[in-house]
């Protein structure tokens, strides 16, 4: 493998952040779009192919949970032309929301998971074609 451009380090960086963002805003609809068209998820114990399924199955996330996931140690090796194999380190906290304009409580992290992609550049945008998560902690 090889190490990618810093221009398509950012851009990589910049399509797992919106994944954490989309997940973090319940904007199912942001996170599919950072997958190709036929992208599959390891998520949950199953299998998401395709954006149609991604979104279908995180719309079913219960709005009144609050989630910030906290991503970092982001590594990006060039695998072809046109992919790039990503891993990263995920902290998730995750709370009830308080229902009356204040912040929730703060509690211990529910998560630390390592996350693993195969990016592809599709029309100059680098895309999930497929990821998997490995829960390395969980409170």
């Amino acid at each position: 493998m090889t190490i990618v451009t810093a221009e398509d380090y950012t851009q990589c960086q910049m399509t797992l952040l919106k994944v954490a963002r989309g997940l973090d805003t319940h904007n199912p609809v942001l996170v599919a779009a950072q997958f190709s068209d036929q992208g599959t998820w390891n998520w949950k114990g199953q299998v998401l192919q395709g954006r149609d399924a991604i979104i279908t199955a995180l719309s079913s996330r219960d709005q009144q949970v609050v989630t910030r996931h906290i991503t970092s140690n982001l590594v990006c090796e060039k695998s072809g032309p046109n992919r790039i194999e990503a891993t990263c380190t995920v902290l998730t906290y995750r709370n009830l929301a308080s229902g009356n304009g204040k912040p929730s409580e703060l509690t211990q992290p529910v998560s630390i998971l390592d996350y693993s992609d195969t990016l592809v550049n599709k029309g100059g945008l680098w895309l999930i074609s497929q990821r998997c998560s490995q829960r390395i902690f969980a409170s």
